[in-house]
């Protein structure tokens, strides 16, 4: 196997499990510390979120910036300065990230949140240590980047598993042994932060090409990657915006039990993303590089195939969470009113996330070629529209209108965004990914799972409920896989672009 196919393979692999870890002890939380103090999780991610945007770009940077020198054969000393330059910068960010959050806890808690059974301080205490453990966890995000700008994505995704496990794990093992409050939950996420910095940190430097001095900041090579690192903020800024705006809304308007209930569904809809993610990591890298050594042909296969397999991917598991999201949760949790709240919001959110999963691979593309000005531009127009509209739709249609503008946003860009991408980046190449690389895809496993849903009653809570979901999940895989050129191919199972 070459690097690249072992680099889609272990992510998958990574995301897999990491979503099969938080899916499996979410209901454990929730049982532990109630739906209310759940939704402080789902908040929890949110400060996350909004804590990658003084990132800078640096770790989008630094993934470009190590593909495209290793692939031009750039010395050592320059790639180990780089990445010294840079993490001269990230560190200490960390230090403003803790701050920002601890300033700002007690007004969060008192102004903006809305407990029902919750205390104002406790809520206040626990916004300060989701500070703590963002600023400690942070910085992995950096290393992260490095990991995949040289392509150890095996290694990578190994560390993310023990780490995805530790934390979910080891937190249900808290709140059983030690104290099941939110209190406790966090601390163990501040402990696992921390460890899991200290060891991306050694473990990426080890990898890096070996120089014949010690590594030093430079500002010319911070002066060389400042324009697109600056352009990945403003990207980042206002994903943050888009992405996080019903969740920051929804937590002001609803009552934080009924956020709760919410932010299961968005926990479910994440695990489509983590379906998504293996391909960017894996691809962008390669698609930079690609770029970088003239390689047209090769990139504009390799972009088609990749788009094909991602569709079947995206399609399947949306389509299953679209039709059959109440069924789900309940065969999860095991809790009817959860199920009841949660699942059309779920549906919304999948078909949402699909679209915008969809978007991802010519967004790599647009990032290999250092283009952010399309994604700066249009994600400005929607800000602009976005906003508004959800906090509009949540106060008349609460959880389900903020579902509806995600879905809304994401239609936008399929429709908008991917003519204005072709027509610069691969001209001629839009109707070809349109036809060919998503819509058989998308229509065959929408099809196969919607004539599913008609036929299948609600499935009951048992063995045979649960494999007759499976049984319905492979056969809308399978009819969207045949339904695709690239995996109808009789010469490989895997094209050539991908094994290359």
């Amino acid at each position: 196997m070459t690097r690249l196919r072992n680099n889609v393979f272990a992510n998958f692999a990574g995301q897999a499990w990491a979503a099969m870890i938080g899916l499996v002890f979410l209901p454990i939380y929730i049982r532990f510390l109630g739906i209310e103090a759940y939704g402080m999780v789902g908040f929890f991610l949110s400060l996350q979120a909004f804590f990658a945007i003084l990132d800078f770009g640096l770790s989008a940077t630094i993934n470009r910036e190590l593909a495209r020198r290793l692939q031009a054969g750039r010395a050592a000393d320059e790639i180990r300065d780089l990445v010294r330059t840079l993490e001269w910068v990230y560190w200490p960010l960390g230090l403003l990230v803790a701050g920002l959050t601890l300033l700002a806890s007690g007004p969060i808690a008192t102004h903006w949140l809305n407990p029902v059974d919750l205390g104002r301080e406790d809520l206040a205490q626990a916004i300060a240590l989701m500070g703590v453990a963002a600023a400690l966890q942070w910085p992995t995000g950096f290393y992260v980047g490095g990991f995949s700008g040289i392509e150890r994505q095996v290694l990578l995704n190994a560390l993310n598993a023990c780490f995805a496990t530790l934390r979910a794990a080891g937190a249900a093992l808290v709140l059983w042994l030690w104290s099941p409050t939110l209190e406790a939950f966090l601390l163990w996420q501040v402990a696992v932060a921390a460890l899991q910095t200290l060891v991306f940190h050694h473990v990426f430097w080890r990898l890096l090409p070996a120089g014949s001095r010690p590594a030093k900041a430079s500002g010319s090579l911070l002066r060389e990657v400042h324009a697109f690192a600056l352009g990945m903020t403003a990207i980042l800024a206002l994903s943050f915006l888009l992405m996080q705006s019903d969740r920051i809304i929804l937590s002001k308007l609803l009552p934080l039990d009924e956020f709760g209930y919410y932010t299961v569904a968005a926990a479910v809809a994440a695990a489509l993303a983590r379906v998504i993610h293996p391909f960017f990591s894996a691809l962008y890298p390669r698609y930079c590089a690609l770029v970088a050594s003239g390689e047209r042909d090769r990139l504009i296969d390799l972009y088609h195939h990749s788009n094909q397999l991602l569709a079947v991917v995206v399609c399947s598991v949306a389509a299953m969470l679209v039709f059959f999201a109440a069924d789900i949760l309940r065969l999860w949790t095991g809790d009817p009113l959860l199920a009841a709240k949660s699942g059309p919001v779920l549906a919304l959110l999948a078909l949402g996330t699909a679209l915008n999963g969809l978007m991802n691979l010519p967004y790599a593309l647009q990032l290999a070629y250092g283009w952010t000005r399309l994604a700066i531009q249009q994600n400005i127009v929607a800000v602009l529209l976005v906003i508004p509209g959800t906090w509009w739709l949540a106060r008349h249609y609460g959880m389900t209108g903020a579902a509806i503008m995600w879905v809304a946003l994401n239609l936008a860009y399929v429709l908008i965004s991917i003519p204005l991408m072709h027509r610069r980046l691969l001209p001629r190449e839009m109707a070809r990914w349109y036809k060919f690389d998503v819509l058989p895809a998308a229509l065959t496993a929408g099809v196969t799972a919607g004539c599913a849903r008609i036929f299948i009653a609600p499935l009951p809570r048992t063995l045979s409920g649960l494999l007759l979901l499976a049984g319905t999940a492979s056969l809308v895989v399978m009819a969207s896989a045949t339904a695709t050129a690239v995996l109808r191919s009789k010469r490989s199972r895997v094209p050539e672009s991908i094994q290359s």
